[in-house]
């Protein structure tokens, strides 16, 4: 599995295969980069379409640059209304107003990033207090009690480094990151028989991220985006099926000869 693991981080780890994931976002506009991608990351919930649709108008509207303090737009987005939205804006403007960044924020709340988030969330209720509607709790979720797959995503982005994920939190280490969920990553992890049902939560997130350790304990998330990149270009099931015989990796492919594996051990062959 490792060996085919690393062909794909090796292929798909690169900007080019970014443009249908909110990473998109950081990379390609201006202005504050740790900003634009909590943002981005935040709000990357639904189809690809709708969300990339709310992401442009978001920083049109309210801009790359969290310093400056900007009156309510109208704009909203699913579950948030426009006066969701512009009270998370102000709370990202106070953060980064009183920090200077979100990493000053974290790095002196615990250099335990799931400990220093759930201050973060924490000060986020204090903050909101009478304003608390089910649109504003949903952008921040239990880290304890949930996958939380939109936080982790954003711990991947700032903590880990290489072509797409940008390294800016020096004081976290990788090794200590967890999995972020998806549909495409529970699907391989449950045909890899790494958990034995696909609910993404935070269980099943241990479990993701305690196997991918043991393939690379000080770098357990490096192969989340390849991961990834299979069902989104390739469609795949993560196991053999219609949509291989057009994949370029059907003759090297890992999932083909696992599932090999576990037809004939059915077969008691």
């Amino acid at each position: 599995m490792k060996s085919f693991l690393n062909l794909i981080y090796k292929k798909y780890n690169k900007k080019e295969f970014i443009g249908s994931d909110p990473i998109l976002y950081p990379h390609k506009l201006p202005g504050n980069k740790e900003f634009v991608a909590f943002v981005s990351s935040v709000f990357a919930y639904g189809k690809v379409s709708l969300i990339q649709r709310f992401l442009d108008q978001f920083f049109t509207e309210y801009g790359v640059d969290p310093f400056v303090n900007k009156v309510k737009k109208n704009i909203y987005y699913r579950f948030q209304n426009k006066n969701d939205i512009f009270i998370f804006y102000q709370f990202l403007h106070k953060v980064y107003t009183d920090y200077g960044s979100l990493y000053n924020y974290f790095i002196r709340q615990s250099d335990d990033i799931e400990i220093a988030y759930e201050k973060l969330r924490s000060d986020f209720f204090s903050y909101i207090d009478n304003k608390k509607t089910k649109g504003l709790i949903f952008l921040m979720p239990d880290i304890n009690k949930s996958a939380a797959k939109r936080i982790r995503m954003f711990f991947r982005w700032m903590v880990r480094k290489d072509e797409i994920d940008f390294g800016l939190w020096s004081g976290y280490s990788s090794k200590r990151l967890k999995a972020p969920l998806d549909i495409h990553i529970l699907t391989y992890s449950y045909n890899c028989n790494i958990i034995c049902n696909k609910k993404n939560n935070r269980s099943n997130m241990e479990k993701i991220t305690e196997f991918f350790r043991g393939i690379d304990e000080n770098d357990p998330v490096k192969y989340d985006f390849a991961i990834t990149r299979l069902g989104m270009i390739y469609k795949c099931k993560y196991t053999k099926s219609e949509s291989c015989d057009f994949c370029e990796w059907k003759n090297s492919c890992f999932l083909i000869d696992n599932y090999k594996r576990s037809y004939i051990l059915s077969m008691n062959i």
